[in-house]
């Protein structure tokens, strides 16, 4: 069983033995989280449930408190919040802690917003037509909900880098206005004035992908009153990848960015510029200090480059689920910052 009125489901690794186990939303009043275990052969423990706040609707999983584990976030339709239930590491959960996000949240997601190595949350509040963005303190608990304007009666909200700045922006669906609006990143989790895209009848859910393989992030919508998906074409020029040499415009400084997607499976993108030409090195390290992976060591003109990690090792190995460090090293400059890999 998975409870009465189950609304949403998703996988994660909730207990770190590297394989998907469930977690299921329940729209009541309470409403309520449920946890069921993969026995390691797709089949599945008795579930286990913690009580939300009223009417859960959404439910994601992401680390919330950096300790390697999936947490859980979820939106509470009728309360006006979204719950946060902290993995104890081993998928069982503490109590919820409410946070407001506005009326009527409708979706939640989880994404490095402000580029600090945590995981912030973004709610779509469907009964006053904006998007909520919670920034994490860095410990799994978040400062009080900024909101956004968006189209009318917005569903379901994701960030994606749409613009290639090496930031997460945010897109959401808007049921009624027929539109996706697109907030772009101002780099500090603050987000410029929504941007409405037509995207047929009553769209609901969304997903970013490279669907014309031209390098950026396109995006699909499924509208339910038109019994369609829409395809949205990005049509920002790229970036250059590491293969392909110097971009046009010239850096002006060393810079590294946070990886896309944070946390990640199976794959994720680590940006970084060089204003001369240097030589480059990016290591991967897990919490102990052990290098993992090397990923860059060679001689780079002046321009902007992304490089990607797999999750392997040297040995090419997959790594453990958990948190690493990724080092960047130029010139005069050394800069780490923290990744997720979640299986």
């Amino acid at each position: 069983g998975a409870g009465a009125s189950p609304y949403w489901i998703i996988a994660a690794d909730l207990d770190g033995d590297t394989d998907q186990d469930l977690a299921v939303a329940g729209a009541t009043s309470p409403g309520y989280l449920v946890i069921l275990e993969n026995n390691g052969d797709g089949t599945f423990a008795a579930q286990v449930a913690y009580l939300t706040n009223d009417y859960s609707v959404a439910v994601c999983a992401a680390d919330l408190d950096g300790d390697g584990d999936a947490d859980m976030a979820m939106a509470n339709n009728y309360s006006n919040d979204i719950s946060v239930l902290l993995n104890n590491g081993d998928a069982t959960f503490a109590a919820s802690v409410e946070y407001a996000s506005g009326n009527s949240p409708k979706s939640v997601s989880a994404a490095d917003l402000d580029g600090d190595g945590d995981q912030d949350l973004m709610a779509a509040n469907c009964a006053v037509d904006n998007v909520a963005i919670l920034m994490n303190n860095g410990d799994g608990t978040f400062a009080q909900a900024v909101t956004y304007a968006t189209g009318d009666y917005p569903y379901t909200v994701i960030a994606a880098d749409l613009d290639h700045d090496g930031d997460r922006d945010v897109a959401v669906t808007n049921y009624f206005s027929n539109t996706v609006s697109i907030l772009l990143n101002n780099g500090d989790g603050t987000f410029a004035t929504a941007v409405g895209y037509g995207a047929g009848y009553s769209p609901q859910s969304i997903v970013a992908a490279d669907l014309d393989d031209d390098g950026d992030l396109d995006l699909a919508t499924a509208n339910r009153e038109s019994s369609d998906v829409y395809i949205l074409f990005n049509l920002t020029a790229p970036p250059s990848g590491v293969e392909e040499g110097e971009t046009p415009e010239r850096p002006v400084r060393f810079a590294l960015s946070q990886n896309y997607p944070n946390p990640f499976n199976p794959e994720t993108k680590i940006a970084f510029t060089v204003p001369k030409a240097s030589a480059v090195k990016i290591e991967v390290f897990n919490l102990l200090g052990q290098r993992v992976r090397l990923l860059v060591d060679q001689y780079y003109p002046a321009g902007s480059y992304v490089t990607s990690w797999n999750g392997t090792d040297d040995a090419g190995s997959m790594a453990a689920t958990g948190v690493y460090f990724y080092r960047f090293t130029a010139g005069d400059v050394t800069e780490t910052k923290k990744m997720v890999l979640l299986k």
